[in-house]
């Protein structure tokens, strides 16, 4: 009786193991990625932390590097955080609304875009 009572509660705490491992790797696969906020992208891409975003530090990123001077709004060579918050979301507002699991287009041929439209839309 005492071993029969043994195998039904490894049985049950088994299943309730399995239960929650599976419900764990369902939720991280159904779970949309939340995008960086402006801040945290800033953060990344000042690779020295001066507080500013110099073209050195983005010239290994096509767009950053030919938004560029698009983004320095005071043409002091510098992005401030401020400056790519207010670029950032200029670009948010100029994006076009897309339904549920629509892929964005990348069309940064408008000139609210990165390029300004002197340049071929990059996908």
């Amino acid at each position: 009786m005492k071993t029969q009572k043994s195998i039904m509660i490894a049985i049950a705490i088994c299943l309730f193991v399995g239960m929650s491992a599976f419900s764990q790797e369902e939720n991280s696969n159904t779970k949309k990625r939340e995008r960086p906020t402006p801040e945290k992208m800033f953060e990344r891409l000042d690779k020295n932390s001066d507080g500013k975003i110099v073209k050195e530090e983005v010239e290994d990123r096509k767009r950053m590097s030919k938004g560029f001077d698009k983004m320095d709004a005071n043409a002091d060579g510098g992005i401030t955080l401020e400056e790519f918050k207010t670029f950032f979301e200029k670009m948010r507002k100029n994006r076009p609304q897309r339904t549920e699991g629509e892929r964005p287009k990348r069309d940064w041929g408008n000139n609210e875009g990165m390029n300004g439209g002197d340049q071929e839309s990059e996908e």
